[in-house]
């Protein structure tokens, strides 16, 4: 089995326990970037969303670099449908209509 496979579904199996998980090789020619979104219940009322963006080497499969932001205008939502991507370098969507639902 490939490392960047292994690293794909050991982060995607991990990620399905916390919450949402979006794993894209097609957004680049060397990368895959993984991302992961997980809602954290504070009170009754309120809520914060924790973002995860993972980018990974193909050639080896390490991470390259890890980013984890933490907002609470952003829901789960946003981040629910994987295939809400775009990539001008690989031209995954590019004429795909964008929805601005602000």
């Amino acid at each position: 089995m490939k490392p960047l496979f292994k690293t794909a579904l050991l982060l995607l199996v991990s990620s399905w326990a916390s919450g949402q998980a979006c794993v894209h090789t097609d957004l680049s020619k060397t990368l895959t970037f993984v991302s992961t979104v997980k809602r954290m219940h504070r009170n009754v009322s309120y809520d914060t969303t924790v973002v995860t963006i993972r980018i990974i080497d193909k050639s080896n499969g390490k991470t390259l670099q890890e980013m984890t932001f933490v907002s609470d205008e952003i829901y789960v939502e946003d981040y629910s449908h994987c295939r809400m991507v775009r990539s001008y370098s690989t031209r995954k969507n590019i004429k795909r209509e964008i929805i601005d639902k602000g």
